[in-house]
């Protein structure tokens, strides 16, 4: 029975999304036993949706709340609620009529069972009277014809049924369960409702395991370990969403009934159990843990799943070579070269032969870059080089990057990620250094145009260096990663992913001037704050974006590079 702590909780509002944060500002970075096929997320691109119909509750109400939404993946932009006047000037390409909180079945129905929804009284059959009015203002006779290329949400609904029913309601697990059929009932209904008006794609999500949800998690609690599973999940409320889950029979029956309609169930149970077992990360979605130093004694023992030979604030060009153009490295001395010496070392270790380390790396992820950054960094920063300067630079530095590929590939190498440059002239360490009053110095984003012309110098350099080697080397997959663009994604969808839009230039940690950065008072400084929401910042502290920031990075980025890997179209 739930402790009255609970007895007045609303619906569980968490939203999931199947992103992983791909590491970056690192130098050179090894994955071993890359598995191919590559799980990714669905390329909703390729589908060439031009408009999102959304039915259900808190998890697709976007209407004021910022989140990930799949008309994002489908290429186009957030959908606005029903009741908000701007869904009337965007009829073309889909509406929201989600509602948080909202159930499948009405309130009446519920209140028969004694249990009341207290957050909203549109419940599914009120959404779907606000699609039918809707379709009338824009349909004469044609709906069929404007809809065939839309894509349908129906839920997740259903879920609050349940969580009303156990909070409010006082429902025992199997009380809840015996509404399940009910339930499953409105959302056929409402299927065979969208599908009436000529939807011919419908997705339908099931429920969440809710025996891992905090709610539950504190509802419920007990001091039986056998009540849990072996991730502390509780058994009896996760095999509860798996009965929900029979709407998946419902779904069958449908796809009887419309063969010509495409009815999917969106497993919303193991998606989410997919990012509890999994930790975001580019080498832990590669089924492997997170990489050690190679530095470290940890990596002595973790041989067989990839080093890190990454060295923060490490540059392409060695030391001396830099001190021949008067600038001075002076974070470390473990440039490019050094990390290639012991990755040698590493490779020495763990192969018997040549032919060895060709068979053993054959699975393997290689990832020589982001470098060659600092390399500018320093030139621009510390010894006052100009812009002209330091494109004078840039075949030097990616002649060294080059080099390395042909080292990985000479160890055997097969597929190889090798990272461009960022728009550094949207970077608040160069916004402050470079600052001045003229206005047709910035574009329209006040990014400074000639540090990012800069950078996509570098990074054609670099993708030319890319196409040379591809041509030597017709067996091996050598990539470009696109980080400019993959930042620029970011920087203009700052909105739509919950950025601060009136911070977006601002470090998180920083201070002084326009920009919260200043050189001399660097992140770390015991003056220097930190910003309380720097999950709605781009910049942490004025060279490096915040971990939100890599994390919609590897978003554009995984889709990017995955099917070019050969791992599986997106």
């Amino acid at each position: 029975m739930l402790q009255s702590s609970i007895h007045n909780v609303m619906a569980v509002t968490q939203v999931l999304s199947l992103q992983l944060l791909l590491i970056s500002f690192f130098s050179l970075l090894l994955l071993y036993h890359f598995p191919c096929p590559c799980k990714a997320e669905l390329g909703l691109k390729a589908c060439k949706f031009n408009a999102i119909y959304q039915l259900g509750d808190s998890i697709s109400d976007t209407g004021n709340i910022i989140y990930e939404h799949p008309a994002l993946s489908a290429g186009l932009p957030l959908l606005n609620p029903y009741l908000s006047k701007d869904s009337l000037l965007t009829t073309d390409r889909g509406v929201n009529f989600a509602v948080a909180g909202s159930t499948a079945l009405p309130s009446y129905i519920l209140a028969q069972n004694n249990i009341v929804s207290l957050v909203t009284n549109s419940f599914l059959s009120v959404q779907l009277h606000w699609m039918s009015t809707h379709f009338n203002s824009i349909c004469l006779n044609d709906c069929a014809e404007m809809l065939k290329k839309s894509l349908f949400m129906v839920g997740e609904i259903g879920g609050n049924n349940c969580n009303y029913a156990l909070g409010i309601g006082n429902k025992t697990i199997k009380e809840a369960m015996e509404m399940v059929p009910q339930a499953v009932q409105a959302i056929k209904n409402a299927v065979q409702e969208v599908i009436s008006y000529g939807a011919l794609k419908v997705v339908v999500p099931g429920n969440f395991p809710i025996g891992c949800f905090p709610i539950y998690l504190t509802g419920f609690q007990t001091n039986n370990y056998s009540a849990y599973d072996k991730y502390h999940c509780l058994k009896e409320l996760n095999k509860f969403s798996i009965y929900h889950n029979d709407l998946k029979i419902a779904i069958e029956e449908l796809k009887q009934e419309h063969s010509d309609v495409t009815i999917i169930y969106g497993d919303y149970y193991n998606a989410f159990q997919w990012v509890f077992r999994h930790a975001s990360n580019l080498a832990q979605s590669a089924g492997l843990p997170l990489l050690n130093p190679y530095l470290s004694n940890d990596s002595v023992f973790a041989k067989d799943q990839g080093v890190n030979f990454a060295v923060a604030g490490s540059t392409a060009l060695s030391p001396n070579v830099l001190a021949e153009k008067n600038i001075i490295s002076l974070v470390t001395n473990s440039s490019l070269s050094v990390q290639l010496h012991w990755m040698s070392t590493h490779f020495n270790s763990l192969c018997l032969n040549a032919n060895d380390c060709a068979e053993k790396l054959k699975r393997s992820l290689f990832m020589v870059g982001e470098i060659g950054g600092n390399d500018f960094n320093y030139a621009l920063q510390q010894a006052n080089k100009t812009i002209q300067e330091a494109m004078e630079m840039v075949p030097q530095v990616v002649q060294a990057i080059k080099d390395a590929v042909q080292t990985v590939i000479g160890y055997g190498a097969l597929k190889i990620v090798v990272p461009g440059n960022f728009p550094i002239g949207c970077f608040p360490v160069y916004l402050t250094d470079f600052q001045t009053n003229d206005s047709s110095a910035y574009d329209e984003y006040h990014c400074l145009k000639e540090l990012n012309e800069f950078s996509i110098y570098q990074n054609d350099h670099l993708k030319i260096a890319i196409e040379d080697l591809k041509q030597k080397h017709p067996n091996v997959s050598i990539l470009y990663g696109d980080y400019y663009n993959a930042f620029q994604w970011v920087y203009r969808h700052a909105s739509n992913l919950g950025f601060d839009a009136s911070s977006l230039q601002k470090s998180c940690c920083g201070i002084g001037g326009e920009y919260n950065y200043s050189s001399d008072k660097l992140c770390g400084d015991s003056r220097v704050p930190v910003c309380s929401n720097p999950h709605q910042r781009i910049s942490w502290d004025g060279v490096h974006p915040t971990q939100k920031a890599y994390y919609y990075m590897s978003y554009w980025l995984i889709k990017d590079l995955l099917p070019q890997l050969g791992c599986g179209a997106v």
